[in-house]
Order: C-alpha cells, then sequence, then structure tokens
C-alpha cells in the first residue's frame, strides 16, 4: 500500500527460496498460483500484484526426497524495492 493506504496495483516483487527447486536436492516447488495451481517455477521469479495490491503463489513440500524424510528450515524471501520479508518454513 502506499502512504495513503491504498493498494499498488502493477508491483514487481521478487520470491526466492535457498532449499527450493531448482536446487540439485530440492525440498519444495514454487507455483504461480494457491494450492499448487498455475505454472511451477524456480526460486528466483518475479511476480505482479493485482488490483488488490497481492501476489499470491505456493509452494508445494513433498514428505520424502530421495527416499528420507524431507526435514529442513529455510527462509522465502520477498522483496520489492527496498521492502523485504522473510518467512520461515520448518518441516521435521
Amino acid at each position: 500500500k502506499d502512504e495513503n493506504g491504498n493498494p499498488l496495483n502493477g508491483v514487481q516483487i521478487s520470491i526466492s527460496g535457498g532449499f527450493a527447486a531448482p536446487r540439485a536436492t530440492a525440498r519444495y516447488q514454487f507455483y504461480t498460483a494457491l494450492n499448487g495451481g498455475g505454472t511451477a517455477v524456480n526460486s528466483g521469479f518475479t511476480g505482479t500484484t493485482d488490483s488488490f495490491g497481492t501476489y499470491s503463489f505456493s509452494i508445494i513440500i513433498p514428505a520424502t526426497v530421495g527416499g528420507a524424510a524431507n526435514a529442513f528450515t529455510d527462509t522465502i524471501d520477498i522483496t520489492t524495492g527496498t521492502a523485504y520479508v522473510g518467512v520461515s518454513v520448518t518441516l521435521s
């Protein structure tokens, strides 16, 4: 939102995660829509906010990777301009 509280439409945001595909042993996959919908995209992708100032994406985390339990902790980084938020993800 801008300084008056109005949604910012058309703002590009960058999204990445250290354990996401295309990492050799990827722990999760980003998707361009909610609930694993849309297109699978590799870490380091960009999205654009809608008329409500939001951008929705999802991640799919498999229960196992390479035959072993998929246990990890990672941070999903979301940035635009100088704004940043990190979202912690832990699977144990």
